[in-house]
């Protein structure tokens, strides 16, 4: 929350100014609500693919308007595979990392006796 407050600062808007409808705590239950009334909502876009593909909901872009998001790569200490290599070299590309806040978390595995 902190994050699009500080977004819709950087845009000129306070978060006082917005008539807030409805709090929920689903994309599901977010995306039923859309579905049955006029209201707005900021979704990651990758959430709606489905109903944008259906024409049930649609994107209202907004000029210079970003929501940063940090991603954590979560992996078990040792060698994680080609695989997941592969992703966290290109997330962490220029091109990509650009866009996003990464951060990254080893996972310490202990066996016990």
């Amino acid at each position: 929350m902190e994050v699009m407050i500080a977004a819709l600062k950087k845009a000129g808007v306070k978060f006082s100014q917005l008539q807030v409808e409805m709090v929920l705590s689903s994309i599901e239950s977010i995306k039923t609500y859309l579905r049955h009334s006029s209201a707005f909502a900021f979704l990651s876009i990758h959430s709606i693919l489905k109903e944008l593909e259906h024409k049930e909901l649609q994107v209202i872009d907004i000029k210079d308007f970003n929501i940063p998001r940090t991603f954590y790569f979560i992996t078990q200490q040792g060698d994680s595979g080609q695989l997941p290599d592969m992703l966290m070299k290109f997330m962490t590309s220029k091109s990509v990392s650009d866009n996003f806040r990464l951060s990254y978390i080893t996972m310490i595995h202990e066996v016990v006796a």
